[in-house]
């Protein structure tokens, strides 16, 4: 059993939870979660970058000057790589940089990365989080409460507009859904914030 700290947000009473962290594993695999962090990063490039080559290049096609007699060296086109203003060789074309990752290794990934927070201290728990309408101001008070220093990220059951609204303008926060959760999240910022259902959709198991 772990301790993490717990924040009731209706009474704003911080408290100390023991967790199971064996429910995410019994070690962190190293290797799993870096291969699952590259894949999701790899997943995020455009792929949109893009040079011309020497067919590409709009100007003239007449020969610069008369092959030979002239004591320079022979040139074809004012197009050539060798050129100022000429085409690439061998630059970046648009291209797809998608990896393909089984479920099973992703989920690993996952459960190694929380692991890792658990073991860290930089997991903590949310009760009693509702709101009836939008308001930054209501939940400034969260990452002080946890003493969640640098960025945070809230992960709660389901999809709440209210909650994302309300969270989005502070700096460093992001929200998303237990079904959306990965190991990439996880791993970019420094702590995590699980509401209490939330925590129980991930596979986690309170004392």
């Amino acid at each position: 059993m772990t301790d993490v700290q717990h924040l009731q947000f209706d009474t704003g009473a911080v408290s100390s939870v023991a967790v199971d962290e064996t429910a995410f594993g019994d070690q962190i695999l190293w290797r799993t979660l870096r291969l699952a962090v590259l894949h999701y990063e790899a997943n995020r490039r455009q792929g949109s970058a893009n040079t011309r080559t020497r067919a590409e290049i709009q100007g003239t096609t007449r020969k610069p000057w008369k092959q030979k007699h002239t004591g320079r060296a022979r040139a074809g086109t004012k197009k050539s790589p060798i050129w100022r203003g000429g085409g690439t060789v061998f630059g970046p074309k648009p291209r797809s940089y998608r990896q393909e990752v089984p479920r099973r290794q992703l989920k690993a990934a996952l459960n190694s990365a929380l692991l890792g927070k658990v073991r860290d201290g930089e997991v903590a728990l949310l009760g009693g989080l509702s709101l009836d309408a939008p308001s930054t101001k209501a939940v400034r008070g969260v990452q002080k409460s946890l003493d969640a220093s640098g960025s945070m990220l809230l992960v709660i059951r389901d999809t709440d507009t209210t909650v994302w609204k309300s969270f989005r303008n502070l700096p460093g926060v992001g929200v998303t859904r237990a079904a959306d959760l990965n190991a990439y999240d996880v791993c970019r910022h420094r702590t995590v914030v699980f509401t209490d259902d939330a925590f129980e959709a991930v596979g986690g198991k309170r004392s």
